[in-house]
């Protein structure tokens, strides 16, 4: 459904270039899994765009002819755009769209209204993922971040009683895979809650225990690894002994809370 509109609307705004809606619309979808994560992908691509737009039409003006300057430029906005994609997807966009500026100038093909023009294609095809997210199978924040949840709160409690286990004596088993997997548990977790936590939202309160429920995990899970990584030294490390009573005090507390 996404394709199909951006593939109407890009070709409304342009016959050559229709492609730029339908990439964006399909980008917006990947790695996400709820409604708003898609809104927020696509306000970033947005928003890189516009800023790349205008930085590519004042690196193109400086450039001028320096063909060789264009090229080396075009090197390092290419360097910055995959070394900044796992950190920040804003950025890596702006560093696209500030490239094609100064390779369409390499190719002697520039011209500010394609810049314009991939800035108009880009909306489209992140009106269009939104549209077809929120009007087919539409999956809403609230229940995306209520499922992760569950999925960290029982890799932290897997994590915690291998642990203890092994201190308490018990057979060691592999915490190392158990570790990382509630590592993806929150690192899941922490990309759900994005459109809850952006700056720009409109619901505060709600932003406000969504940053608290994933500071207290993240706490949770640092406690939970070095407790982790005390049980994997315990058959080579000598200062370090099993303790039988750690399970029965652990079952105490249990009862208790």
């Amino acid at each position: 459904m996404g394709s199909t509109l951006a593939i109407a609307g890009g070709e409304l705004l342009s016959s050559q270039r229709w492609y730029w809606a339908v990439l964006t619309c399909w980008i917006v979808f990947l790695n996400t899994a709820s409604t708003g994560e898609i809104l927020v992908k696509g306000y970033r691509r947005l928003l890189g765009t516009v800023f790349g737009v205008v930085a590519g039409i004042l690196l193109a003006a400086l450039v001028g002819r320096h063909t060789w300057t264009a090229f080396f430029l075009v090197l390092v906005l290419i360097f910055a755009m995959f070394y900044t994609a796992p950190l920040s997807y804003t950025l890596m966009s702006f560093f696209v769209t500030a490239m094609l500026g100064l390779l369409y100038t390499l190719l002697h093909t520039y011209s500010w209204e394609v810049l314009v023009l991939r800035v108009q294609e880009t909306a489209l095809g992140a009106a269009c993922g939104v549209v077809a997210a929120a009007l087919v199978l539409p999956v809403k924040t609230d229940r995306r971040t209520n499922e992760l949840l569950v999925t960290v709160l029982k890799r932290l409690a897997e994590v915690t009683e291998a642990a203890v286990g092994q201190l308490s004596g018990g057979p060691a088993g592999d915490l190392l895979d158990k570790a990382r997997e509630l590592d993806q548990a929150l690192g899941d977790l922490r990309s759900a809650t994005q459109p809850l936590t952006h700056p720009v939202t409109l619901l505060r309160n709600r932003r406000t225990n969504a940053r608290y429920v994933v500071a207290l995990l993240e706490t949770c899970a640092y406690h939970a690894r070095a407790l982790a990584a005390t049980a994997e030294l315990l058959p080579t490390h000598p200062s370090i002994a099993a303790d039988p009573g750690c399970a029965g005090r652990r079952g105490a507390r249990s009862a208790t809370s």
